[in-house]
């Protein structure tokens, strides 16, 4: 087993949440399940603006599910990009149960049964992988790994040092080994990175520092990288202390308008 996975660290990091209620099927908001080859079934809402506009995958943060994104996706909707937020393992209507590794993998398992059902729904714009807090991992990892599938990457509330936010969140490391790449995981990710990437974050954020964002920012391997802080935003309130900045800087991210630094 991976160390990560241990439950004592599992039981700080995750606070899994069900969506209860019949699946949403009109034409603007579809819940659908997709399969991973384990077994384990990972949930999503999609939220559509047209079938030919971009799309964002969003990994969202830790106490979230992706009904949550029902109040927030219009924000996208209404500058012409669809939005698909996945669950976690054990979130939404997500089976299995939640663990670090399993972040990683179900990122990297998910593209395939995500692919068909874009296909399948005649959903033929671009695609682009996003996360939050948490959900920066996965997102920093498919943007690596499966780079050549999106056009591009959004890191908000993002994580540099994984050890720091462990400690932050109450979990007792000790003298615990943490093995690498683990402590600088996404650190190491990001440089492996060559799509252009947005990172955003809360001047005041008070789980996960400022610092973690200019050294995302700073790691990163694109040659087109931006870093958008928010004055006098913390870690859950910068998208509604900053909209117009947020938005805007998406939607020029995804319309190619990033400059290079």
């Amino acid at each position: 087993m991976d160390p990560m996975d241990e439950e004592m660290i599992s039981a700080f990091v995750f606070f899994p949440r069900k969506q209860w209620g019949p699946p949403l099927d009109t034409e603007t908001v579809k819940d659908l399940v997709l399969d991973l080859p384990d077994g384990v079934s990972i949930g999503g809402r999609f939220f559509l603006s047209k079938k030919s506009s971009p799309t964002i995958l969003y990994f969202h943060g830790n106490g979230e599910i992706a009904s949550d994104y029902d109040e927030i996706a219009p924000l996208y909707l209404e500058r012409g990009l669809n939005l698909l937020v996945v669950d976690y393992r054990g979130y939404g209507r997500s089976s299995g149960r939640p663990t670090i590794s399993s972040l990683l993998e179900d990122a990297e398992n998910l593209v395939e049964p995500l692919g068909r059902w874009l296909q399948d729904n005649r959903l033929d714009g671009s695609l682009w992988v996003m996360g939050r807090s948490l959900g920066s991992l996965p997102a920093i990892h498919l943007a690596a790994s499966r780079g050549e599938i999106f056009e591009g990457l959004v890191v908000e509330s993002g994580f540099a040092d994984t050890l720091g936010l462990l400690e932050r969140v109450g979990v007792p490391i000790g003298a615990r080994l943490i093995p690498e790449p683990w402590p600088r995981i996404n650190l190491l990710n990001i440089s492996r990175v060559k799509l252009p990437t947005l990172i955003i974050h809360g001047e005041l954020d008070e789980i996960i520092p400022l610092e973690d964002a200019r050294a995302l920012w700073q790691a990163c391997g694109s040659e087109k990288k931006e870093l958008l802080v928010i004055p006098g935003a913390g870690h859950n309130d910068l998208l509604w202390i900053g909209q117009r900045d947020y938005m805007d800087a998406i939607t020029k991210l995804v319309r190619g308008f990033i400059s290079g630094s």
